[in-house]
């Protein structure tokens, strides 16, 4: 992915978080398919006590449930694992990004719902990462997702034409 990439993907986020051109839905199948992709970017954002936001990118993430995600938790020092305790503590939001190589963008915002650090479940998490990365977890995070939201670059592009049409470059209006 190109810096350009990511400037626009920064954009989208900060206008879903404005709720401009962006439209609800469940996890779909479409959406289950592109984040079983392994070139699929997926970035778990938590905040910590002083509302300060830490982005991580998850290459653990799957769909789980029925508006379930999970992921491991590889370090028990982390800021991100640090937020998740927080999170769950203190019922704090959580959001995560998807971004497909089409630059297919989707939000998805929810909940700690738990964190597995033993039994059973969580041995499935361990033994499945150890066998693939060779190495430990700390824990294995459920996610319970209340909101998807598929951003289209296109429609808020134009919607901003509609609602701003003074937002405009200089040089895009002068007269050659």
């Amino acid at each position: 992915m190109i810096i350009e990439d990511v400037e626009i993907i920064q954009i989208l986020i900060y206008r879903e978080f404005l709720n401009v051109g962006v439209e609800k839905m469940a996890i779909s199948d479409e959406l289950i398919e592109l984040i079983k992709e392994k070139s699929t970017l997926k970035i778990v954002s938590s905040q910590n006590k002083d509302g300060e936001i830490n982005a991580v990118p998850k290459g653990s993430l799957e769909v789980t449930g029925e508006n379930e995600l999970t992921y491991v938790e590889i370090l028990e020092s982390s800021n991100s694992y640090k937020n998740i305790v927080y999170s769950i503590w203190f019922d704090k939001p959580i959001c995560v990004t998807i971004v497909g190589d089409n630059k297919e963008t989707y939000i998805l915002q929810g909940r700690v719902q738990k964190v597995l650090t033993c039994g059973r479940e969580f041995e499935n998490y361990y033994k499945k990462f150890k066998d693939a990365r060779g190495f430990d977890i700390a824990a294995a995070v459920k996610l319970d997702i209340k909101s998807v939201k598929k951003l289209d670059l296109n429609k808020l592009i134009d919607d901003q034409k509609q609602e701003h049409p003074f937002f405009s470059h200089y040089d895009s209006l002068a007269v050659v």
